[in-house]
């Protein structure tokens, strides 16, 4: 665990510390604490957001939430903030391992906090719980994403020119999806979403 960052005087006198945690060899993650508004006495929530989901996308919840309970936002390995060293894997299952060596260190007892993931994070945390030593009171999964679909191509696109030309290739990106997978006038926040992720996306990750 490296040092904290503490960000005090946010709205309503809230309170934000993040700490780097080192869940593996070559891997550290941040978990940011927000402190609540009014100490109700209420168990933590852990948050785990979507893939490569930026803050900016769960600052709504996450104010809302503040207000009375204690909530740790945990990053994941995919995350444009990890620190990563050499090569590691980005599958389920590490993400996974890493979530529950955070909840350890958080020093959480069982049965007093709550899990919360969103779409890829669901899917962490509901594979994840087999790693835990103290069980949560409860988890909320909302829209697990077991699968994430993508054009064979674009794999090897990103392998070869992902990083030096990836400026060039997020408009594509962006594009491909809202026309194929996003019905963008239906369905505008997740448009906004996804294109918040693609910008803040590593794509060395």
């Amino acid at each position: 665990m490296a040092g904290a960052e503490r960000v005090a005087g946010l709205a309503e006198c809230r309170e934000r510390v993040t700490t780097l945690y080192q869940v593996d060899e070559g891997v550290g993650l941040h978990v940011t604490l927000f402190s609540p508004v009014n100490d109700c006495g209420n168990d933590p929530v852990i948050l785990v957001g979507g893939l490569a989901t930026v803050y900016d996308t769960l600052h709504e919840f996450t104010t809302e939430l503040s207000v009375d309970t204690p909530m740790y936002y945990v990053e994941t390995r995919e995350k444009g903030g990890s620190v990563i060293e050499g090569k590691v894997d980005y599958d389920v299952p590490s993400m996974a391992a890493d979530t529950a060596k955070i909840t350890g260190m958080l020093g959480l007892k069982g049965e007093h906090y709550v899990m919360a993931g969103y779409s890829l994070g669901a899917t962490i945390l509901a594979d994840g719980y087999r790693f835990l030593k103290e069980k949560p009171r409860c988890m909320v999964l909302m829209e697990p994403t077991p699968v994430f679909h993508y054009p064979k191509w674009s794999i090897p696109l990103i392998r070869w020119f992902g990083f030096p030309l990836y400026s060039i290739l997020k408009p594509v990106a962006k594009w491909y999806l809202t026309t194929f997978r996003i019905k963008r006038m239906e369905d505008p926040e997740m448009a906004v979403i996804t294109f918040r992720a693609i910008d803040h996306a590593d794509p060395r990750k």
